[in-house]
């Protein structure tokens, strides 16, 4: 087996045990915070969570990312690189102080508790990428478990034993991010690649001359992956956007399992940018993981009746319908964020900005032409629109790095099984029944695709060997 397959597979199943745990545990917690919690305050514990992803790459010019991509260099000097990292990282300290100034004049602590919340995101990311940076795996996933279980603990006392309402969830962030923060200083020993001085600062230009173009790309992707959530609230109110947030907590299980693969993906592509047999290596690994979310998406619309019933509070029921739609947005999403890494792997982010852009300004407009039409549905067909284009547009960008061959005709099939199951949720009256049949679409699924099952079957099953019975 190419042990640059191997290797990908062995990073991606160490990330799998920390972020699967981690958001496996987010999804179990969804019944109490839909029990607990009224449509109106999950709306704005969205809302806070929405805000503060778009504020991260804002108040630290993105340079998290620059120091990731140039730890992975050979020839590295991580002195330089990660002080850099601190210097610009340092600057979103002084501007939250001023917020929080503001807030305690204006009486405004959820003004306060978003600052706090902002400066240690930015630190905690900073952080978290040097440790990926440096290869070191299962530091990463151990850091970003603690963060998870720490806020999820906070969180849940605050909920059941304090009645503390939406305010537990938010001090829950805040003390997950300082335990993680604490925990990847020492074990990192960061001080020791901390030295400030004009070398650093000349540093900091390179950095940012990468850094500088994501920040209007991460503003960009947010546009198309949450903005929808405003025009939720501005044409149909608080209540609607919880619905639509609850609903989008099903699919972002394929978010999950994407963002597992693509934190060992971006090492792998960076690491194999220069060889020769790239553009077989990247579509062979572009082809199976489209394969494996599609019939993933299959299975997840077979299992709808058993989740609903399980997993969402009465309140937030009706969310289930809008799934099919935001399951192929997410797909769309992650197959435009695969591709998208192949500009990071150039150190040409100027062109993931630009179709980045455009797939924002489509899904804006696509909303606000939805939206007040047909609701919700609207909102997640704006982005299944957005992110299909955008993936189609950077496949043909990023032919001159590397020339994808991409299974469109593995695609077509999965997306009719897809719609046949779609079609059976949205028609049948019996759960039952429903699970019957798309059982039985799963199954037609993989099995008209066995031509990228079996690789993948045989290449885990050949990793979980050498796991199990290492080389003398």
């Amino acid at each position: 087996m190419d042990k640059r397959i191997t290797k990908l597979l062995g990073n991606t199943s160490i990330f799998a045990i920390g972020s699967l745990s981690s958001k496996l545990l987010v999804f179990l917690l969804l019944p109490i915070y839909t029990n607990v919690l009224t449509t109106s305050q999950y709306g704005e514990i969205d809302l806070f969570t929405t805000s503060l992803a778009i504020c991260i790459p804002l108040l630290s010019l993105s340079i998290f990312d620059a120091v990731f991509r140039w730890l992975l260099d050979k020839e590295a000097d991580k002195v330089k690189i990660i002080s850099s990292g601190f210097v610009v990282s340092s600057l979103s300290i002084f501007i939250a102080v001023a917020a929080i100034l503001i807030g305690m004049f204006a009486n405004l602590p959820e003004l306060i508790i978003f600052s706090v919340a902002s400066v240690l995101s930015v630190f905690q990311s900073l952080m978290m990428n040097i440790a990926r940076g440096f290869e070191k795996v299962q530091l990463y996933v151990s850091a970003g478990l603690i963060n998870t279980f720490s806020s999820a603990l906070i969180t849940i006392l605050g909920l059941l034993f304090f009645k503390m309402g939406q305010l537990s969830y938010y001090l829950g962030i805040i003390a997950g991010l300082m335990i993680s923060i604490v925990i990847l200083a020492f074990k990192l020993k960061i001080w020791q690649y901390i030295k400030f001085n004009l070398d650093s600062i000349r540093v900091c230009r390179n950095l940012l001359m990468y850094s500088v173009p994501l920040i209007p790309n991460a503003i960009s992707w947010w546009l198309t992956t949450s903005v929808n959530r405003y025009f939720i609230i501005m044409f149909l109110g608080i209540n609607a956007n919880g619905l639509f947030s609850v609903s989008t907590k099903i699919p972002a299980i394929m978010t999950m399992i994407f963002s597992v693969f693509s934190q060992a993906w971006q090492i792998s592509s960076v690491q194999n940018y220069e060889s020769q047999d790239k553009s077989a290596f990247y579509s062979t690994v572009l082809n199976r993981m489209t394969s494996l979310q599609l019939s993933l998406a299959t299975a997840i619309l077979a299992l709808m009746p058993i989740i609903s019933r399980t997993f969402i509070g009465e309140d937030f029921y009706s969310s289930w319908k809008y799934v099919p739609l935001l399951l192929l947005s997410v797909i769309f999403s992650n197959l435009s964020s695969f591709v998208g890494t192949t500009y990071i792997a150039a150190k040409s982010t100027m062109g993931l900005l630009k179709t980045t852009m455009i797939g924002g300004v489509l899904n804006i407009a696509l909303n606000l032409i939805f939206v007040p039409i047909i609701g919700i549905y609207g909102a997640c067909l704006g982005g299944v629109i957005a992110f299909l284009s955008m993936f189609l547009i950077r496949v043909k960008n990023t032919s001159a790095f590397v020339n994808l061959s991409v299974d469109w005709w593995m695609i077509a099939r999965h997306l009719v099984c897809v719609a046949i199951s779609s079609a059976i949720l949205y028609i049948s009256n019996n759960n039952l029944a429903a699970l019957g049949g798309n059982l039985l679409v799963f199954m037609l699924a993989v099995y008209l695709d066995k031509q990228n099952w079996l690789p993948m079957y045989s290449n885990a099953k050949t990793l979980l060997v050498r796991r199990l019975v290492p080389d003398k």
